[in-house]
């Protein structure tokens, strides 16, 4: 390896570990700056809210932000989901459903882009 290619190889180093640095910072950014919403597709009071709360209250105390459980009755889940795909991808959003439900579904189906937690 010449001068020249070891100052090249010296350069891309430096800023390889410099990206690296900044990716870390931005990854050390408070989660979360507001609060989490839980939508839970069944009526309150039933195992699927309290599972929600329970994991809203975990949840919460792990992340040291507020989770809130808002629940979504009707069509089987249909109106939770509509809701959940309807607001933005930001992570501050999630949806809870039995897996019946969630397989039966209607227009928030396998089309949309769902990832599971």
């Amino acid at each position: 390896m010449g001068q020249l290619g070891r100052s090249r190889f010296w350069l891309f180093a430096a800023i390889a570990v410099g990206t690296s640095f900044a990716v870390l910072d931005s990854l050390a950014q408070s989660y979360p700056v507001k609060p989490i919403h839980m939508v839970a597709g069944q009526a309150p009071g039933g195992s699927t809210d309290v599972t929600a709360r329970i994991v809203a209250q975990k949840l919460s105390e792990h992340l040291g932000g507020p989770v809130v459980v808002e629940n979504r009755t009707g069509a089987a889940g249909s109106i939770a989901a509509e809701k959940v795909a309807a607001s933005p991808a930001d992570g501050y959003t999630l949806l809870v459903l039995v897996f019946a439900a969630a397989v039966v579904g209607s227009g928030a189906g396998p089309a949309r882009n769902w990832a599971a937690i």
